[in-house]
Parts: C-alpha cells; structure tokens; sequence
C-alpha cells in the first residue's frame, strides 16, 4: 500500500516534491557546467540548492515506500533524522547568503580582496559540521525534556518551540537584522553621493 492509496493530497504533496527536485538539480547543474556562474553568491545559492535538493529526495523515499511494515517505521525514525539536519542546514545557507550579499553590497572593495570560491565552499562545509552540532545539542535538549515530569503536551510544545527557534526565529532575526544595516548603509551613500554633487 503506497501513499497514492489515500486521495488527493497526497499526489498535491509529491507533484510538489518532484517540482522541488527538478528546481534544484537544474539549479545544481547550470551553476556547475555554467563557468561565468563560478562565483562566490552563487556557489552559495547551489549549496542551498544541494540542501533542498537533499529535503526533496528524503521526502520522495519515504510517500513513495510502503506503510505499515518494519521498513516503513525504521524509515520514518531515519528521515526524521535527515529532514531535521537538512532543515537547519538549509536555514543557515540562507542566513549565509543573505550575510554574503550584505558584505558585497556594504564592503565592496574588501570582498574582492578576500571573497574567494573556495572560501565559500569552506563556508559550506563548516555549516555541515555546525549543523550537526546544533542537531545533537537540541537532541538533548529534547532528551532533557522527556525526562521532565510534564505532560505530553507541553513536552511537545516545548520541543516544536526549541526548533522553531533554532530554524526560524534565528535566521530570520539574522537575515532582518543585515538587511536593515544593508539599507542603512545603502540611504547614507545616496545621501553622501548626493551631497558631492552639489558641492
């Protein structure tokens, strides 16, 4: 019995699924085989687009395998796991273009001197490494949590806060404070441009 046995939904969720998929292996592949886009900004965008790509094919695996048997449970446990990881990977690839556009806009002359290809993909690497860690602390966190003497309830409140934290709230906190600094930085230099020019 495959997910497609329980209605429409489910087909809405894989059509968007595969959509996913195919987004990002074009955008995998243009910027791989497309030498003028061997830049830092978008060597970012396509490990975003690894990560997304890594959410869409875990999701695929898991509708399209069967239900109600011993692989199906052990999958569910083993998905969670990745989508978790790649969740948190994927936010902080945001974050991190959102922080490489902010630095090329605000420190232009800087950024040409320092900003390389291979210090992105550094950059890539250890929010792999970062995102592990984030993961195994909000594991115990949760580990903690059921420990308590709470109700399930607020057991589950609490972990879906914690994540949503660490996801969500966080990155965009982040993303919406450079871009601020961004627009900050961006009125001054009109005002200054403007300034020069009538002197």
């Amino acid at each position: 019995m495959t997910v497609f046995d329980n209605g429409v939904f489910p087909k809405i969720v894989f059509s968007i699924i595969l959509l996913g998929l195919l987004g990002n292996i074009i955008t995998i592949l243009y910027v791989t085989f497309t030498k003028q886009l061997h830049t830092p900004t978008f060597l970012a965008i396509c490990s975003l687009a690894i990560t997304d790509f890594l959410i869409c094919m875990i999701s695929l695996i898991v509708l399209l395998a069967g239900k109600n048997d011993f692989f199906h449970r052990n999958l569910l446990v083993v998905s969670y796991i990745l989508h978790f990881i790649a969740m948190i990977k994927s936010s902080c690839d945001v974050v991190f273009l959102f922080s490489l556009r902010y630095a090329l806009i605000v420190h232009q002359l800087k950024c040409k001197e320092y900003l390389t290809n291979s210090l992105v993909i550094s950059a890539s690497l250890t929010l792999w490494v970062y995102t592990f860690i984030v993961f195994v602390l909000v594991q115990l966190i949760g580990y903690f949590i059921q420990n308590t003497n709470m109700s399930e309830y607020e057991k589950y409140s609490i972990g879906t806060a914690v994540s949503m934290l660490i996801i969500t709230l966080l990155a965009g906190t982040i993303i919406s404070v450079l871009h601020c600094l961004k627009m900050r930085k961006l009125r001054s230099t009109t005002v200054n441009t403007a300034v020069t020019r009538r002197m």
